[in-house]
């Protein structure tokens, strides 16, 4: 199989916070790319902070403590649904009140964490894989899951129609140690595709 990605320096890119990381996963759950960059260009007009450099000004995510002290009503007409409400305030209420712990949940082996994530409401196994590759940088979770890597995988294999679950996992077992790498680019193969020559 052979993933074509652009430049030979890609690597996988993290999310500089792990709530940040969290809180994209949510937003992120079951819809494009595009809506979920909507839905969080909106949460950083509403709750969100600036940075400051000399004369710019950059957008900043809410922090945990902001995100769990927010009001359901102004989300809702910038059309976040009910259950991502729901789950972005119990994800930041779980690290305010530190029952979710990134420095514990970084040195646990990947099953370990995936269940510790997944113990919230609001977070399954996409988002707890999601949160363990962007923001905590582990190497081994393999988000077969994910529509968009099964896709990039059957474009790489020549199939018309993506992939299983079932026949994504299968794939993944000469990567072991690396499959968010392989993933990461697999994403990126499909951005190419889309954006065509």
């Amino acid at each position: 199989m052979r993933l074509v990605c652009d430049g030979l320096h890609a690597r996988p890119v993290l999310i500089a916070d792990p709530f940040e990381s969290l809180v994209w996963a949510i937003i992120g759950q079951q819809v494009g790319v595009g809506f979920a960059r909507t839905l969080r260009s909106a949460l950083v007009q509403i709750a969100g902070h600036e940075a400051v450099f000399g004369s710019s000004r950059f957008p900043v995510m809410p922090d945990a403590r902001t995100l769990a002290d927010i009001e359901e009503e102004p989300l809702r007409a910038a059309h976040f649904s009910r259950a991502k409400i729901r789950a972005l305030h119990i994800a930041a209420q779980a690290v305010t009140t530190q029952a979710l712990d990134w420095r514990s949940l970084v040195v646990m082996p990947p099953a370990e964490a995936m269940a510790a994530l997944t113990r919230f409401p609001g977070i399954g196994p996409w988002t707890a894989g999601m949160v363990l590759m962007r923001g905590l940088g582990v190497r081994s979770i393999w988000p077969a899951a994910d529509l968009g890597l099964r896709r990039a995988l059957a474009y790489a294999l020549g199939a018309s129609v993506p992939l299983t679950e079932t026949d994504a996992r299968a794939l993944a077992a000469p990567w072991a140690g690396w499959e968010a790498w392989v993933a990461f680019f697999a994403w990126r193969s499909l951005s190419r595709r889309r954006a065509g020559p």
